[in-house]
């Protein structure tokens, strides 16, 4: 017989973000277009980059809440290429 464990709080609270990840990705593109023109009047392009980072931020945020431990370097390392494109803008 299988035992079932039940999941800790950090972890129901991975779930939580992880079922609402496309609510919060798009709550967090409204508030950063709202305050930075840059990012309002952005293109297509720069604008679904800017999404991605902010999945990808998300992503992370779940994964050190399940691994109960701080973020590491490697962990956030796809700044940078994020970053470099939007400087380049």
């Amino acid at each position: 017989m299988a035992v079932t464990r039940e999941a800790s709080p950090v972890e129901r609270i991975a779930d939580r973000l992880e079922a609402r990840r496309e609510e919060l990705v798009e709550a967090a593109w409204e508030a950063i277009s709202s305050r930075l023109s840059s990012y309002r009047d952005a293109d297509p392009s720069t604008a679904s980059d800017v999404l991605d980072h902010i999945r990808a931020h998300h992503d992370v945020l779940c994964e050190v809440l399940r691994r109960g431990r701080p973020a590491e370097v490697r962990d956030v390392r796809f700044t940078s290429r994020h970053a470099a494109l939007r400087a380049g803008s």
